[in-house]
This record gives C-alpha cells, sequence and structure tokens, in this order.
C-alpha cells in the first residue's frame, strides 16, 4: 500500500462494544425459517456481463488530442506489425469484426449539469484538502478513517471493511473536517475504481461521495459486498448486520452516477423473433437433392419449401428450373445441397441457377466416383470463406493493403506452411494474437487508421460466418480454416461436394452469395455456408442463410430466416445516453410477467437517438404502439449505470438462505440509513444482488426510522432516490420505514423478491413516487403477504398452534407498489407484472412492527387518499390496481391463530376529512389509470367514495370492479363512480404464446388465435358490477364478442354472489362501438357460473338511467326469471338473459355535478318506483326465505342468506317493486324476530308486506330509526292490530299491521316517512326499521303459499309504461377522449384505413375508406384514396382520389402533398399502375421499394417532411385469400422531430404540475 503523505487510516480489529458501535434496537424478525418445499420459479440468472471498455474520451485539449493520436499509431504499428506477420491473422482479424458488436467503444456519459469538470467546487473529489489513497488489498482487520482523515481513493481496494467517522465535505469552508471518502474521478472518465468489502459504515459525521448533486461520476465505480452468511469468522453489526453500505444518524451518503434515461417506452412493436413474418429454422440430415427455400423480401416470409432429388431423377431438375424462371424479380432464394445433388443435375438447370440466380459455382459442382484432386476442390475451402465479399467491399473494410493480402490468399491454393503452425505453442500465440486483434478492433482502429460507417455496415455481413467458424479456427491450431481438403492430394473414392446458396431473382452475380465444401473421408471439416442481409418493406433487417455439410458421414443441410441481432427498437425518449454493451431489459405486454426479456446493446451506426439494437432476437411479442385506442408500449429500462453497488453471490443456495424454496443464493448486500442522517442522496446507480431474503430488514434500499426526511424535517435539501436501477434483488427494491416526504423517481426494481416499492408499519406519509417502473415481482417469504401457495403453507412457525394458513385470505399478496398509507402519492409510474398485483393499497388499523405504540395512530382506512395520477400496471396475475383488506395486527392466538401481518378482510377504505368519520366524505380520485393485460382483475377497488375518471381498462379477466361493504355499508352513503373512461375486452394485441401464459385460444372480434386471461371459458366482462351503489357513466366500451366457448360482455355481474345488488347501480352516457356483440350478460347455468343460483345472482340488476344500454331510456335492467321486479310489458332480451322493465326514476346525480340531459332523446327522468327491503332474522340458523310477489304466486324468489350456513341470524336483501305486494315464507320455523329496514326508500315509498306464521303467534312490532354510524336508536314506535285487510288498506300512513290467522300472514305497511339525501340508501334521520317478535308455541315449518293462494292474488300490470325505444343516437354518450395514452399532454391521431381487393369484393364486402378522428373518407371506386393531415395540428388538408397511377398522381406524390403532413393511401381493386406505386412510397418513408405485382391491395401511413423515418410509418399488403383488413393506428401529434413551427406554447405536463404540488 502506497503512503499518502503520512496520513493513513487506521486499521483496528473489531471488539464487543467498541467505540463507534452504538447499540440499536435491532428489528424483531417477523419471517419464520420455513421448512422444505417445492421451489418457485428460479430467479433469471444474468449471463456473465460483457466487459465494459473506457468511455470514450471527449477531445476538448491538446494534450488529450496529442496523446490519443500517439496512442493511436502505437496501436496501429502493433496492429500492422501483426497483420503482415501472418496469412492467419489476416483471417482472424477479419472475422474478429463482429466481435465487436457486443464490446464496442462506449462514448462518455452525459454530466449533471455542464460540461464534466466546468463547476469545480460541485464536484467533491475536486476538494484540494482531500489526500490522495491507495489501500491496495489491506490487512485482515477493519479501516477505519477517523478524525483529521480526508481521502480520495485512487485506485481499486480490498478490505475487510471500512467505517468512516466524523467528517462531512466542508470545500468551501476554510478549515476541512475530516472522516470523508471520496472515489477520484477525471473529467475522462478513465478512474475505474472498485472497492471490495464486508460492509461500509457511516457513522455521526462520516461521509462517503461518489460523484456529487451537480457533479455526476464520470468513471466507473463498484462497491462489492462480500461475505457469507454462514461465515463463522464475522459478526454482526448492531443494527446493520452484514454485507452492507449502512448510515447511522449524523452520516453521508452522495451517490451520484452519469446521466442515463432510466426507461422509456417502445414506440413500435417488437414481433416475437424480430420479423412480423416469425423467424425460420430448418435442418435435416440426408436431405437428398437440392432443397429450396423462397422468401418474400418485403417481409421475410417462406413462399415455397420444396426439395429437388437432382441426384436421382433428371425430371426434378428440370422442375427446379421452371420453379426459377417463373419466379418474379426480387425473390429470395435460398439453395442447399443435402446429401448428393449432381449426378442428374442437368446443365440446363445449371444455366438457370446461373442466369436467374447469378451463381458461379453451379456449373462446377461435381459427383465423382475414383480419386484425384481438381483446381476447382483446391480453392474451394477458402471461396466458401470469402465468396461474399469483392474486392471494393474488403477495400472499405480493410484498406488496400489488407485486400492485397486478401487478393493473394484467394489466388493461393495452399498457404505456406509458415503461416500455418502446427504446434501447441504456436497455437497459443496464435490465440494471442487473435485476443490483440480484437483489442485493436476495439480501440476503433485498423492498420491503417480509422473505422469508417460502411466500414461497421460491412463487417455485419460476415457475422454469422464468423460465429459458425470461430471456434473451429481456435480448435484447429493447424491451419487457417478446418477443411483441409483444399491442400490434399488424394480425396475419397466418392465425393459429394456441399454447396449453399443464398440469391435474389434477376440480381445478377452480385447479389448472389454461395459457398461449396469439398467432401472427404465422408466429411467436409466444415459448412458450405451461404449468408445475405436483407430488410423489409417496414426498415427491418433481417438475414437468410443456406448451409450444407458432411460430419462423421452426415449429410446435413439446412436454412434459417431471422433477425438475429439485427433488431432495433424504437424507443419514444432521447437514449443517446445508452451504450454498446450495456443491458436493458423489455417488459412484457401480455398476461405473464415472464415474457420480459433482457437483451445487451450492440454498436448500431444506423441508429437514431431513438433507437438501439439488441444482440439476439426476442423470443415474446412487445407491443410498441396504442392498440384500440389503450397505451399498451411496453417499458425499456437500462440496467448498467457507471456506479454499480452489488452483491458478491455463491453459485448455489447454502445455508439459512430459503435454500427451501430458492435454488441460488440470496444472501445479497444491502443499503440502510438511519434516522436523523446529515445527507443522504441516490442518483443513477445499479444495485445487483442486493437484499437478503433470510434477514428482515435487509434491503437494497431502505430508509429506516428516518421520520421527516423533507423540508419537514429540517432538510434544506430533502432526500431522494432517483435514477436508480435495482435489478437481481433478493428482498425488496425500495423500503420506506416510519418515514415520511421522500421522494422515489425514475426507479427501475426487475426481478425482485417480495413487495417491491414497499410502504411498511402504515404510518408512513406525503412520499412520492414519481416515473419508477417495476416488473417482474416475484414471491418472497418474509412476510405472509410475500408468500405463494407453497411458502404460506410450510411458514408456519408464527401461527398458534397447528394452524395451517389459507393462501388466498392470508397470503398471495405480492405487489409492486404496497402501499400501506393512502396519503402518499403515486405519479407516472408503471407496475409492469407481478405475480399477485401491480399496486395495492392495504390499509393498516394501527401501526404495526417497530412504529406501534410510538407515533399517533393514523386511521389509515379512514385518511383520503394522497395524487394518484397517469399510472399504469398490467402484466399481473392477481390484479392490476387493488384498494382492499389490511393486515392483522395481533399475535397468533388462540382466538385468531393467524400470524401476525397476514392479509386480514377487515378493512373498509372510508376517507374522510382529516381521518374523522364525523366529517364531510373526501372522494379518492384515481385518475388516468392505464390497467391492461392483467390475468384477473383490471382494478378491484372497495371502498368510498372512490371516483375513477380518464381511465382504460383492456384485455383484463375484468376489467373493473368495485366493491362497497355489502349494499348495506357501515358507511351510509358512501358511493362510487367511473366516468370518462374506456373499456376494452380483447384487443388487438393477441399476445404470444408462452412465457407461463396458460391459455391460448381462439377470441377476439376477428376470431383469432390468442393469450386468454384465467381460463378458456372465463367469462370475460368489462364493468362489473358486485353490490353498489355505483356510477358509471359517460364511458365507452369496444371489442366484446362471445365465443362457442365462453361468454365475453361489457357488463356483467360478480360470480357466484351471495350479496345482494342495490337498484341504485345507475349506468348512464354510454356508448358502444360495433365489436360489442353483448352489452350485458346475467349468467347462465354451468361453468363459472355455477347454478347461478345465490341470492346476489337472482337479483341482479341496474338502473339504464337514459337507455344507452338497452335503448329504453329510464328502465331497469334485470335477470329474465326475476318476478319481484317484472311486469308484463318488459322487454326480454334472451341473449343478456335478461329482460328491460319500466318505471318512474329518480334524477342520477354525479358526485360532483348533474349528468347531462337527455332532452334530445325525448324522454323525462322521474322517481323510480322500486325499493330494496333489508330483512334481518334472529333464532333460526340455517333459514331459507322465499319471496313471492301477489302478481305471480308461481315464480317466488328462494334466498339463502349472506350469512355462513349454521349462523344464528341471517341477511336477505331483495329489490321489490313499490306500491306492489309481496308475501314472505320460511324454510323451517318462523324466525322469533325479523328487521325489516326501508334501503332506498325515498320520501312516500311504500310496499306492503305479508309474512307467515302459525296462526297462535302473539306479535310486537315496533318502529324505529337506527343511526348506525352513532349505533343510536329514535323514534320508537308501536304499531297496532286491525281487524281486517281492507281497513290496514284505508289507513297505509298509520302504524297498523293485521294478522290473518286462517292464511298464516302478517300484513303490514312498509313506507318511508322521511327522505334521503345524496347517495345514502338510509333517510336524512337514519335507517327506517321495523321490527317483529313473534311467540308462538308452534315449531312447523312456516309457508303459507297453498293458503295465501289464490286467495291474494292479482292480477299483473305495469305501474308506468313502457317507453318507446330511442331511435337517434346519443351525441353524448361515450368517453370525449378517443386516446388513453400514458403520456397524456401529448395528442394523438386517431386513424384507419380500410383497403378493398377484388377478392373481399367478391366476398360482398363492399367497404373502403380511410378515417381520421371518427371522419370517414370513403373510397367508392378502383382507384387510389390519399389524404394528408397537417402532423402538428391534426387537421386534414388534403384528400385526392386517383382512379389509376397518372401522370396527376405522380404529380400529387412530387409536390401536392404539404409539408409535415401524415399521409394514408387505401386501394380498392386494381388500378392501373398499382405495382409501380411502390417508388413514391419511398420519399413517404417506405424503406425500399416494395413489390406490389399481384397483390391483392395495400394500406400505407407515411410522413412527408423529414429525413428520418417516424416508427408508425408502415407498409400494409394483403395477398390472396388474406386482406389487409382494417387496420387502426394512433399516431402521435406535434412531435420534435417534425419540426412543426412555432406557436402555440407546449401542452402542459400535469405530472410535472402534481409533483410540485406533492412536493410543496
Amino acid at each position: 500500500m502506497q503512503g499518502n503523505n503520512g496520513h493513513l487510516p487506521v486499521f483496528v480489529a473489531p471488539a464487543s462494544g467498541s467505540a463507534g458501535y452504538t447499540a440499536g434496537k435491532v428489528v424483531p424478525g417477523r419471517s419464520p425459517v420455513p421448512t422444505k418445499a417445492p421451489p418457485p420459479p428460479p430467479l433469471k440468472r444474468l449471463s456473465p456481463p460483457p466487459a465494459r471498455p473506457p468511455p470514450l474520451h471527449p477531445s476538448e485539449d491538446k494534450a488529450r488530442r496529442e496523446h490519443a493520436q500517439n496512442l493511436q499509431r502505437k496501436n496501429t504499428y502493433i496492429c500492422t506489425s501483426v497483420f503482415l506477420g501472418a496469412f492467419f491473422l489476416t483471417l482472424i482479424f477479419i472475422l474478429c469484426l463482429t466481435s465487436g458488436d457486443v464490446l464496442d467503444v462506449e462514448q462518455a456519459p452525459a454530466p449533471c449539469n455542464g460540461s464534466p469538470g466546468s463547476v469545480a467546487e460541485n464536484c467533491p473529489d475536486h476538494d484540494p484538502t482531500l489526500i490522495d489513497w491507495n489501500p491496495g488489498t489491506g490487512p485482515r482487520t477493519p479501516a477505519v478513517v477517523r478524525r483529521g482523515d480526508r481521502f480520495r481513493l485512487v485506485a481499486s481496494a480490498s478490505l475487510q471493511s471500512l467505517t468512516i467517522q466524523s467528517g462531512e465535505w466542508a470545500f468551501t469552508r476554510s478549515r476541512a473536517s475530516s472522516g470523508l471518502v471520496v472515489f477520484a474521478d477525471d473529467k475522462d472518465g478513465s478512474k475505474n475504481i472498485t472497492l471490495r468489502t464486508r460492509h461500509i459504515l457511516i457513522e455521526d459525521g462520516g461521509a462517503l461521495h461518489i460523484g456529487g448533486p451537480e457533479c455526476c461520476y464520470r468513471s466507473r465505480a463498484t462497491v462489492g459486498l462480500v461475505g457469507r452468511s454462514d461465515d463463522a469468522g464475522a459478526t454482526d453489526v448492531p443494527g446493520f448486520g452484514r454485507k452492507f453500505v449502512g448510515v447511522r444518524p449524523g452520516g453521508t451518503l452522495e451517490l451520484h452516477g452519469a446521466r442515463r434515461l432510466s426507461w422509456t417506452l417502445l414506440t413500435r412493436t417488437l414481433p416475437a423473433s424480430g420479423l412480423s413474418a416469425g423467424s425460420y429454422a430448418f435442418q435435416k440430415n440426408f436431405s437428398r437433392g437440392i432443397n429450396l427455400r423462397v422468401v418474400d423480401q418485403d417481409t421475410g416470409a417462406r413462399l415455397h419449401v420444396e426439395r429437388f432429388d437432382t441426384h436421382e431423377h433428371q425430371n426434378d431438375s428440370r422442375r427446379l428450373s421452371q420453379l426459377l424462371r417463373s419466379l418474379p424479380p426480387g425473390r429470395i432464394v435460398a439453395l442447399a445441397v443435402g446429401d448428393s445433388a449432381v449426378k442428374s443435375l442437368l446443365d440446363e438447370t445449371k444455366k438457370t441457377i446461373q442466369d436467374v440466380l447469378g451463381s458461379t459455382y453451379v456449373n462446377e459442382l461435381q459427383f465423382r466416383s475414383g480419386t484425384g484432386t481438381s483446381p476447382r476442390q483446391q480453392t474451394s475451402g477458402k471461396r466458401a470463406v470469402f465468396t461474399s465479399l469483392n474486392s471494393t467491399a474488403l477495400r472499405n473494410v480493410l484498406g488496400s493493403l489488407s485486400v492485397g493480402f486478401v487478393r493473394f490468399f484467394l489466388t493461393d491454393p495452399c498457404p505456406q506452411d509458415s503461416l500455418l503452425p502446427r504446434s501447441e505453442a504456436a497455437g497459443v500465440h496464435i490465440e494471442h494474437s487473435f485476443v490483440r486483434m480484437q483489442d485493436c478492433y476495439r480501440q476503433g482502429r485498423n492498420v491503417e487508421g480509422g473505422w469508417t460507417t460502411q466500414a461497421y455496415s460491412t463487417r455485419g455481413t460476415i457475422r454469422a460466418m464468423y460465429e459458425r467458424r470461430k471456434n473451429s479456427v481456435r480448435a484447429n491450431r493447424r491451419g487457417v480454416y478446418s477443411d483441409r481438403s483444399a491442400c490434399s492430394s488424394s480425396s475419397s473414392s466418392s465425393s459429394r461436394q456441399a454447396w449453399a446458396l443464398v440469391s435474389v431473382v434477376g440480381g445478377g452475380n452480385g447479389s448472389c452469395t454461395e459457398a461449396v465444401r469439398e467432401h472427404e473421408n465422408h466429411d467436409t471439416r466444415g459448412r458450405a455456408l451461404a449468408h445475405r442481409n436483407f430488410v423489409t418493406a417496414d426498415g427491418v433487417r433481417f438475414a437468410v442463410t443456406a448451409y450444407s455439410e458432411w460430419r462423421n458421414g452426415y449429410a446435413s443441410s439446412g436454412f434459417t430466416v431471422d433477425a438475429e441481432d439485427q433488431v432495433v427498437l424504437d424507443l419514444q425518449d432521447d437514449v443517446s445516453s445508452w451504450r454498446p454493451g450495456e443491458r436493458v431489459v423489455v417488459a412484457s405486454t401480455d398476461y405473464s410477467m415472464h415474457q420480459a426479456e433482457e437483451f445487451t446493446l450492440l454498436p448500431c451506426p444506423h441508429c437514431t437517438k431513438r433507437q438501439v439494437r439488441i444482440q439476439g432476437k426476442p423470443q415474446f411479442t412487445h407491443v410498441g404502439e396504442i392498440v384500440d385506442g389503450v397505451d399498451m408500449r411496453a417499458e425499456v429500462a437500462l440496467l448498467t449505470r457507471n456506479i454499480l453497488v452489488h452483491g458478491e453471490m455463491e453459485s448455489t443456495c447454502y445455508g439459512q438462505n430459503k435454500c427451501q424454496f430458492f435454488s441460488h443464493d440470496t444472501f445479497g448486500g444491502h443499503i440502510k440509513i438511519l434516522g436523523n442522517f446529515s445527507s443522504v442522496h441516490l442518483s443513477q446507480v445499479e444495485l445487483r444482488h442486493m437484499g437478503q431474503q433470510a434477514v428482515l430488514g435487509s434491503y437494497p434500499v431502505h430508509f429506516h426510522r428516518c421520520g421527516d426526511v423533507d423540508r419537514h424535517g429540517g432538510y434544506a435539501q430533502p432526500a431522494y432516490v432517483d435514477s436508480l436501477a435495482i435489478h437481481h434483488s433478493f428482498s425488496r427494491c425500495v423500503v420506506v420505514h416510519a418515514t415520511n416526504g421522500l421522494l422515489v423517481r425514475d426507479t427501475v426494481g426487475y426481478d425482485t423478491l417480495g413487495h417491491c416499492f414497499f410502504l411498511e408499519d402504515g404510518i408512513e406519509q406525503r412520499n412520492v413516487f414519481f416515473h419508477n417502473l417495476g416488473l417482474v415481482t416475484r414471491p418472497g417469504t418474509i412476510l405472509p403477504t410475500d408468500r405463494n401457495d407453497t411458502m404460506c403453507t410450510e411458514i408456519r412457525d408464527r401461527v398458534y398452534k397447528g394452524h395451517v394458513p389459507s393462501p388466498a385470505t392470508e397470503c398471495k399478496a405480492v405487489s409492486t407498489f404496497w402501499i400501506a398509507n393512502p396519503n402518499n402519492h403515486l405519479i407516472s409510474n408503471a407496475a409492469a407484472g407481478s405475480q399477485d398485483a401491480g399496486i395495492w393499497y392495504v390499509f393498516h388499523s394501527s401501526s404495526t412492527g417497530d412504529s406501534h405504540g410510538l407515533v399517533p395512530e393514523t386511521r389509515a382506512e379512514l385518511t383520503p387518499l394522497g395524487i394518484f395520477y397517469n399510472n399504469r400496471i398490467h402484466s399481473n396475475f392477481k390484479a392490476g390496481l387493488f384498494i382492499d383488506k389490511g393486515v392483522k395486527t395481533s399475535n397468533a392466538s388462540a382466538a385468531d391463530p393467524r400470524e401476525y401481518l397476514c392479509l386480514d378482510n377487515s378493512a373498509r377504505f372510508r376517507p374522510h376529512e382529516n381521518s374523522d368519520p364525523a366529517k364531510p366524505r373526501v372522494a379518492a380520485l384515481v385518475d388516468a389509470l392505464i390497467s391492461f393485460k392483467n390475468n384477473d382483475l383490471g382494478a378491484w377497488i372497495r371502498g368510498g367514495d372512490v371516483i375513477i375518471q380518464n381511465s382504460a381498462f383492456a384485455d383484463n379477466g375484468v376489467g373493473l370492479s368495485f366493491a362497497s361493504d355489502g349494499s348495506y355499508p357501515k358507511d351510509v352513503g358512501s358511493s362510487q363512480e367511473v366516468a370518462d373512461s374506456l373499456f376494452v375486452g380483447e384487443s388487438n394485441n393477441r399476445g404470444t404464446n408462452g412465457g407461463l401464459n396458460k391459455y391460448w385460444g381462439l377470441g377476439g372480434v376477428d376470431g383469432k388465435l390468442r393469450t386468454l386471461p384465467r381460463n378458456k371459458t372465463f367469462p370475460i366482462r368489462g364493468f362489473q358490477i358486485y353490490d353498489g351503489p355505483v356510477r358509471l357513466l359517460r364511458s365507452t366500451f369496444r371489442a366484446y364478442a362471445p365465443t362457442p366457448e365462453r361468454f365475453t360482455s361489457a357488463v356483467g355481474f360478480n360470480l357466484k354472489n351471495t350479496w345482494q345488488l342495490t337498484p341504485r347501480n345507475n349506468l348512464s352516457s354510454l356508448s358502444f362501438l360495433s365489436s360489442v356483440t353483448l352489452r350485458a350478460f346475467f349468467g347462465r347455468p354451468g361453468q363459472w357460473f355455477e347454478d347461478n343460483d345465490l341470492d346476489g345472482d337472482k337479483n341482479s340488476i341496474f338502473h339504464d338511467v337514459d337507455g344507452s344500454v338497452s335503448g329504453y331510456p329510464g328502465t331497469y335492467v334485470a335477470r329474465a326469471d326475476n318476478f319481484l321486479v317484472r311486469h308484463p310489458a318488459c322487454v326480454d332480451v334472451p341473449q343478456w338473459n335478461g329482460c328491460v322493465c319500466s318505471g318512474r326514476y329518480a334524477q342520477v346525480r354525479s358526485l360532483r355535478a348533474a349528468a347531462p340531459s337527455f332532452s334530445s332523446w325525448g324522454t323525462t327522468l322521474t322517481p323510480l318506483p322500486t325499493l330494496q327491503v333489508y330483512i334481518k332474522t334472529q333464532g333460526t340458523p340455517n333459514l331459507g326465505l322465499s319471496v313471492t310477489r301477489d302478481e305471480y304466486p308461481e315464480r317466488p324468489m328462494l334466498l339463502r342468506g349472506i350469512n355462513s350456513h349454521g349462523a344464528l341470524s341471517q341477511q336477505y336483501q331483495p329489490v321489490l317493486m313499490l306500491t306492489k305486494s309481496y308475501t314472505l315464507h320460511w324454510s323451517g320455523q318462523a324466525p322469533r324476530e325479523v328487521v325489516i329496514s326501508l334501503v332506498n326508500f325515498d320520501l312516500g315509498d311504500w310496499a306492503v308486506l305479508g309474512l307467515c306464521y302459525p296462526s297462535d303467534t302473539v306479535f310486537q312490532v315496533v318502529s324505529d330509526i337506527y343511526d348506525r354510524q352513532n349505533n343510536v336508536f329514535d323514534g320508537m314506535e308501536d304499531y297496532g292490530s286491525v281487524s281486517s285487510l281492507a281497513e290496514l288498506q284505508k289507513r297505509p300512513l298509520d302504524r297498523k299491521y293485521f294478522f290473518d290467522s286462517s292464511t298464516g300472514l302478517l300484513w303490514l305497511y312498509v313506507r318511508a316517512q322521511h327522505g334521503r339525501s345524496g347517495y345514502s340508501y338510509c333517510s336524512v334521520r337514519g335507517c327506517e326499521r321495523v321490527k317483529i317478535t313473534a311467540t308462538t308455541s308452534t315449531k312447523q315449518t312456516c309457508n303459507c303459499t297453498a293458503r295465501a293462494y289464490p286467495k291474494y292474488r292479482k292480477q299483473p300490470s305495469a305501474t308506468t309504461p313502457m317507453p318507446p325505444p330511442t331511435t337517434t343516437p346519443c351525441t353524448r354518450c361515450g368517453a370525449s377522449k378517443l386516446v388513453f395514452s400514458s403520456d397524456p399532454s401529448s395528442s394523438y391521431l386517431q386513424t384507419q384505413i380500410k383497403a378493398l381487393s377484388l377478392v373481399e369484393e367478391q366476398n360482398n364486402d363492399t367497404r373502403a375508406f380511410i378515417t381520421v378522428n371518427a371522419k370517414q373518407f370513403n373510397l367508392t371506386q378502383v382507384g387510389f384514396l390519399v389524404v394528408a393531415t397537417d402532423a402538428c395540428t391534426g387537421k386534414v388538408t388534403k384528400q385526392s382520389f386517383f382512379p389509376k397511377l397518372d401522370s396527376k398522381m405522380k404529380q400529387h406524390f412530387t409536390s401536392g402533398i404539404p409539408a409535415r403532413s401524415i399521409v394514408m393511401l387505401a386501394t380498392r381493386g386494381q388500378p392501373d399502375g398499382f405495382a409501380k406505386v411502390a417508388p413514391h412510397l419511398v420519399p413517404l418513408g417506405a424503406a425500399k421499394v416494395a413489390d406490389l405485382q399481384g397483390r391483392g391491395s395495400f394500406a400505407f401511413f407515411g410522413f412527408q417532411g423529414v429525413a428520418t423515418r417516424p416508427p408508425w410509418v408502415s407498409l400494409l399488403v394483403g395477398q390472396g385469400e388474406e386482406p389487409v383488413g382494417m387496420i387502426e393506428r394512433y399516431i402521435p401529434l406535434a412531435l420534435e422531430e417534425y419540426s412543426c413551427p412555432l406557436g402555440a406554447e407546449p401542452a402542459k405536463r400535469k405530472d410535472l404540475e402534481l409533483l410540485r404540488k406533492a412536493r410543496s
């Protein structure tokens, strides 16, 4: 270890109770040591990270430039010397080009503010009081930086531990303090420092800086936390444990990496394999003859697959010739010999191959029996390597000197032995030289100077050759290539040459790539491989490869068509800060989160600042567009940062690290910050292998009981966590524990165990989560809510005695965002895949954990919701958004054996002002939520008041379901509303089969194969009604179409529902697009619905306020067999299993304002003549109730009650029609006590009820008013008896009853004496009730039906006539927005193109059109329709029809389309010049001149006015029986690249305004 001016850190051995450690409270463990069980899916392992080359140094000063030039010259001499020294190295050098794709030059990262080092006083490593420190590997004792020590770490080091005591960064002060460690940096970013240690402890006054808030760290800094959990020689640090970076009170931790974009969105769909047509791979042994593949040059699709046995049959040779001559120019043809193909290959066929495909070798292919070596045989091996390169291409890559050597190689049949060393030593030398050549290339130089862009492009053409040849080159130390037959003087008795070709029809020799290998001793010593790159009409690059070989006596041939290593991601934001060699993850856009994929970035000279190229190819489709109006673009996150803190891990699980559940090591590092710290800011840091699954409180980032960390806590610079990349974590992501006011923004949490962004004790408030991304959140073991089924049932050391936990009700809640207190702010976050939920609001009835009893209770379930805006949730198994439930806040006991903090169903969210139930409600606002591809529920929200607005739900099992506390909730008057929203049943995002998606089948409006939620037969629903009251208004539904296997409906009901529904579920102003074929569905006996006969199933009902659902304004829509509410004039809708019935309806009122008038429909909305009664019985368990309307005595409704079987009391809530009479009968002995509550009765509403009792019964009937909130009874009044029903009917306003002993019916009026207010189901004074106490000696079953009827039977009638159906469309119905995107400040253009082919017309399809924002331009004649729209304003500027491609249409393309125009083109039929339009599309963004010859129709989206092709530009072509169909695109307006003129102010960023509000 070198000296540092006499100042050295002190290395001291740890001692129990030594100074510097203060005893702290150790968090009590909450999770037990589980028992053995089958493990969950293993954590996805990263491949070894690619080497990280030093950043590209900016040439800002002369000295640096001179140094770079000298270094360049030096490396040039070295590379030139090696290159000239051996022919072998020439070949390796050429092949080495491709290896640089992964390990390319990395440019310097962007600074935080200004130029690197421009503000010296803001860079902590520029402090002149710092002393350079190079501790080396260090002693085996801890290193302590004491008072007076201010070190600049200038080199990598390994220390047992590092403790920093008593110091601060005081560069601007006259006297420097002490206890400071700063990582050295320079403006070139060349200081790559690694510090390995067991832990870093920052004590009171101590500070650790890597970069600063205004001077980002530019070099590469790595902190490796080492150690095993079972290391007996290591001791825990109190309060921190092991393997950590810890901050005690008074400590400072400042980590600031180079500014990088953390995550963004795809803007172009990435298909599985990279090609929309899919990749193709074929390999077969002994496929004799010439194997052929014809590939579409515009799509990469296979068009023709055939084998021609040209060895045995001359007729096959003729057929091959005919086929080749029939192919249109431009087609891609791949040929490969399997076994032998020459014996019967006719000369005319050879000539065809030569003429059509430009082959050079086909005439020289031979089939021989005997010996001898021909000149063709001698040189074929070398040509197999170089045939695809001509001198011009080589000159572009290597310069004229290299070309000379390649020419020498091509002409010399056998290189000199001096250039082909055979010894092992020589082989080692070659290997070393190979690596040296790689280094030369990585530094960006060849033997004659810098690489050009063209050279970068050219090297890609030999990539596949290199990948297949590299191993054989290294393995065969005897020569440059493994095929030694080229230099052999003898051959086998039968020679079958391996030949492969890839060419373009009509392209001549320049488009042909082919290779030949000689057959010798049953082997060709390598493949004859032909490989060529192409591009689709949409600009996607792909390669076609053909190969042929003999190996160990087996003939093999094959083909591939794929985009491997050529796939480009189009992204929303500028990603020029992302560098080759770095890692990214692309989120799933399907039901399974496991379709998220990681990639390494490759160099991409042709990419724009919004594009990157990835290594390999995607396995799954990732959507990059708005689909059916819903933003389903995949998130793309950068996982790499130049500051890395990571845990060094073992290769497998060991010890007590939950190995019964995980096969990998879960003892990672962690960062823990204690309260009263001096300053903590973490920015642009990569955290990998962090968190400890078996140790509570050890998380990647853990703010532990820090209190207020914003200005409320006295911090001038509030703490924040910004742009972290936390991935492959073993316990959560960011934990906020008893901490308030923390800002967590732009942070990525990927592939983690347990809740990711986690609020712990239920008291955390005012924290802001802004623009964070969490994906692939897996189950963990720490809390019951983290666990999956296996963990839940096997971790039982904290339950009471033999209790076996129920996974469904106690566990299975792991969530990406676990929000334990509603007073926190979530803005613009993405929860892109969790085992259970994306965002879960859970409610602690009291503070828990360490916080219990230490702070005032926050009453979480009464606390108003913080800001919730513009969050997106998808690919979650259970639910996207979940607002419901609490956690158990008591220890396990005999009374409740469940584990502490398990999931509990007791909480109900009911926000009130100041968390006081006596004060007014504060509606929770969920604004701009996007929820799609969630397997079960898009959102489940219980409680009220809750309002959802401007939100979108698509491709969920159930889009949205509200729930109250039953239809008789404790919080009287609460309600729920969803408005101005979009529901999509089955979108055009069809998904990809695989990636743990379980179900794949037919579905959607188009009836095509797609991934499915839950099950193939699961009834998909958009808006689910559970109990109520709910209001659904001004919303749009699309793409709900049932299939023979399942019911898919826009509006549906909770399955197997025991809870009854309120008739106050009001639906209005709804729009159903034509793709909705089932608007509502009431269930049907069968799978999922079972018997469909529970109380809630039978009482399913909603109020169609304006007729926008049924077409009949002011009606109920109920189940068809519910004769308690229907009448003879009701309209049956058999498809819905429902009926529509008339009535008088109360005016619908929004929570904020009255609903819009629908006077244009000619309807006046008047009060509702239906009611809901709440009947509670006491003293008779398992009692069923039969309710019969006197008008339909043969159709009673049988109710089971909502309480569990065997309960002593039971509750029933049938929906009844007012001004009607009903009788009530029991399935057993009449109950001793019955309470009838008038629910949803308005003033004066009434009904007549007759309850069945034995004839000897004595009654006491009392009315009262019950204030449920305060549990107070008022207004008690006894009922008196009368002698007849007629007398009772004369006195309806009096409190009277009549008992008809002959029938056993107790008759009475139930009438509301007081009015209701708002959405309360009870009156303004409380819930009006009638209590009946019955005394009888009879124990017989009390069913009076036989005696009551026909005595009391009445003729069915309608109190209100059915209204006429609406005949005019509702102009105000549906959501006001067409697009629901994750960037609400941006505007989008909704466009549709419907082209029409002759085949479609023959099938009676007559529609062809272009639509722009619902304005349709029809194409009624054969020809072309062109519509231009201003890309800045969205206004249509020109629409033009052309019957053929003539001079006018050409002129229109040339000068008739205004600049900055979105151009849409549709065709109808086959107009003249159909195929010749293609060249005119290239200036509008088409990647190439497409082949439109023989196509049926096409649709084109283009752009006039920019050099850079927008990602939404596309050409869609129909052929044969496959039409284009109707294509919908949502095109962004006023993008930066459109170069729109300055004028109107840019749209305000509401998310940023809300962020400022949340932080104020």
